[in-house]
Formats: C-alpha cells, sequence, structure tokens
C-alpha cells in the first residue's frame, strides 16, 4: 500500500509545469506543518522572513545528526521531509509567516504557515494540528463545550494578516484540531477576505457545533470545503460535519489511521485511495460522541476535562513525550494522579466514563441489528426470487 512518501518519489523529477498541484501535495505540505524542526531553523527568523526548500537541504544535512524523534518529529515524517528536500519539483517553494504559540496562562496552543508555490501561483496557508502538549489537547476536548477556544481566535487573527498579501489561488488547510481552525477562521472572515480562498481541506479534523453550521459565515464557504477522513476514522467524527468527504483506505487500524503517512494513496492519479464508506466502529463511535455530548452538560464537561489535564500538568506531565513506559518508575506518576483525587471528582471521571462505555456499547448493539435485519431482507428477496 502506497503513501505519501512514495507519492513524493514517484514525482520527484517532475516540475508543476508537467504535473499540476495534486491533493497529494496539499496533503504533503500540510503534513510537513507539523514538524518541529522548523523550529530549529527559524528560532531567530522573523514572521516577515521566508526560506525555499533549495535553501533548507544544507541547514538539514547540518542538522539531522542531532535530530530526535519525537511525538511531533516522527520518523515517517523526517524521512518525508527528507525526500521533499531530495526532490527537484519542490526546490522552489517557500515556508513563510511561521508562527508557534503555547501560551499555558490562555491554554492556547497554536502554530501556522505559508508554503508558496511560486511556478503554480498558488500559496497553501497550514494550520497545524494538537502537538505534543497537553495544553493542545486540553484545548482540543474544550471544542466539546465552547463555542470559541483560544486558538479559534489566534488562527482568525493569522488569517486577517496573512490573506491581503497573498495573491493567486489560496488554499488553506488543517489536520486534526488544525482543520477545525481552517474552517472556523475562514468562516469568520470578512467577505473580501473570504473570498480569497479557493479550498479549503480538512484532514480526518473534528466538526462543529450544531448552531456553527447555521451561520452565515460557515454557509458562504461550506462548498470550497474537502473533508477527508481514514475508514477508521476516531477525531473525525467528533461533533458534527455536514460537508462533502471523502473516506481513505489505511494499512493501520484505530487511532493509527489518525495519522496521515498511514493513509493509501494512488501516486499514478496523485489522489488518495478512497471507499465507500466509515467502518462500523467510525460510525458507532460518531453516534456515541454525539450521545455522550448529551449527555453530560457543558459544565460537566468543563470540569471532567480540567480535572483531568490539570492533576496530569499538576504531577509534572506536559508532553505526550512524557507518558513513556521505557522507565517502569514513570508509571507511578499515572497511579499518582488518580489517587490524588478527591471521591467527588473521582465520581465525576467515572461517570463520564461509564457514560461513554453504555453510548457505544449501545449503538454498536444497534449497529449489529440493523446490520442483521439488512442480511435477512437481501436473504428473503433472494429466495423471493
Amino acid at each position: 500500500m502506497e503513501n505519501l512518501l512514495d507519492y513524493v518519489k514517484s514525482v520527484s523529477q517532475s516540475p508543476f509545469s508537467s504535473l499540476p498541484l495534486t491533493d497529494l501535495d496539499f496533503a504533503l505540505f500540510n503534513e510537513l506543518g507539523y514538524l518541529s524542526l522548523i523550529d530549529y531553523f527559524q528560532k531567530d527568523m522573523k514572521q516577515e522572513v521566508s526560506i525555499t526548500i533549495s535553501d533548507w537541504l544544507p541547514i538539514f544535512q547540518r542538522t539531522k545528526p542531532n535530530l530526535h524523534f519525537t511525538f511531533l518529529n516522527t520518523k515517517e515524517r523526517i524521512e518525508l521531509f527528507e525526500a521533499v528536500l531530495n526532490s527537484k519539483r519542490y526546490q522552489q517553494v517557500t515556508i513563510s509567516s511561521y508562527v508557534n504559540d503555547i501560551d499555558t496562562e490562555f491554554e492556547r496552543q497554536f502554530a501556522a504557515m505559508v508554503f508558496s508555490i511560486p511556478e503554480e501561483n498558488c500559496n497553501q496557508v497550514v494550520f497545524r494540528g494538537t502537538d505534543d502538549s497537553l495544553i493542545g489537547w486540553k484545548e482540543d476536548f474544550k471544542l466539546t463545550y465552547m463555542r470559541e477556544i483560544p486558538a479559534h481566535r489566534a488562527a482568525i487573527l493569522y488569517l486577517k494578516n496573512i490573506l491581503p498579501g497573498l495573491s493567486g489561488r489560496v488554499i488553506v488547510s488543517g489536520h486534526s484540531k488544525g482543520g477545525n481552525l481552517a474552517i472556523y477562521a475562514a468562516a469568520h472572515l470578512p467577505k473580501s477576505l473570504r473570498e480569497k480562498i479557493d479550498l479549503l481541506y480538512m484532514f480526518d479534523a473534528p466538526g462543529f457545533r450544531q448552531n456553527f453550521l447555521q451561520t452565515q459565515g460557515y454557509l458562504a464557504i461550506r462548498e470550497k470545503i474537502i473533508s477527508i477522513k481514514p475508514f477508521e476514522s476516531v477525531v473525525g467524527v467528533m461533533l458534527e460535519s455536514d460537508c462533502k468527504e471523502q473516506i481513505v483506505a489505511s494499512k493501520d487500524k484505530g487511532m493509527a489511521q489518525h495519522l496521515m503517512m498511514n493513509w493509501a494513496v494512488n501516486t499514478g492519479k496523485g489522489q488518495f485511495e478512497c471507499i465507500t464508506q466509515l467502518s462500523s466502529m467510525s460510525q458507532n463511535l460518531e453516534k456515541t460522541f454525539a450521545t455522550w455530548n448529551e449527555s453530560l452538560s457543558h459544565y460537566e464537561l468543563k470540569n471532567l476535562f480540567d480535572l483531568l489535564f490539570d492533576q496530569l500538568i499538576d504531577h509534572g506531565l506536559t508532553s505526550l513525550d512524557d507518558f513513556s513506559v521505557k522507565n517502569p518508575l514513570e508509571m507511578t506518576k499515572y497511579l499518582d494522579v488518580y489517587k490524588a483525587l478527591s471521591p467527588q471528582q473521582k465520581q465525576t471521571f467515572m461517570k463520564a466514563v461509564h457514560l461513554f462505555i453504555q453510548a457505544y456499547r449501545s449503538n454498536a448493539l444497534n449497529s449489529r441489528k440493523t446490520s442483521l435485519s439488512s442480511i435477512l431482507t437481501k436473504w428473503q428477496q433472494t429466495k423471493s426470487d
């Protein structure tokens, strides 16, 4: 099963003049937006400074021996980046307007950048999804009970600052929370800026609360949105969405499918390998998230996620990279988090867990009943024929 790395290698010698931009080009630029090694290269660079892929290659070669694989700097992303750096096709692509902001006080995690492809007169604004910080993950879960999260406001301001200076085609994209930010921010732009955007990509991104889907801003951009999610999507079925979507095959299962490097592609067509519908697990989860959100009030959801993340952070766990089983003694931290909860806090936590499991079991049972009914109906039709 081919992936984005195979695509980059297959088009390495194909200039944009002979092979125009494809969905996979937009996907790979979006994936590169996760690399924290951008931080190493741009520590002292101001936002208005840009750097081309060709200029980046010698920097990468010098720093590569010191790179360590992390939640963001995965082995697969490093390999993808190196393939892009060595590809003739991408040498003139520039990265600019880089912002990376993690604010623990305001519980905001936000990162964005612009990829410009001069041969195509095209710019792609990329909003990074959740990084490895627990602050970022806490902000993600705020989507379940808050109308607007801090990163939403940052994304709106970013587009308002960036779009007036961009010419040619404009694509706005994001994976995971980044996809949610892309849509929300675009919907809150003045009409003159909103009309500069040609397409919006949501790569396995959580949806929105129902009232947002009825706003004039969202309805004005709805037809420009392309939602792409894997067969067993988990993040992409959180909250609600009503735009057109593509379902992609993947070589992995469950949450591992959230990683775009695990999505199947057709290198010849420059497209993802699409299938007809989400897995039964994903469909059940979609219903479960909806039921769970209805069963818990906004106040209960806020208390739950404040409780969970604040306890983890108070115990010295600030990054997903801290969740390591390499040292068995570190595992005691996770047990200490639960032990430190008061009886009332434990009750809040267990209620939420119980409701989620109960909702999933109920939806799974209904799904099996529907499936069995469909099989029996088809069997009866065959028998009558």
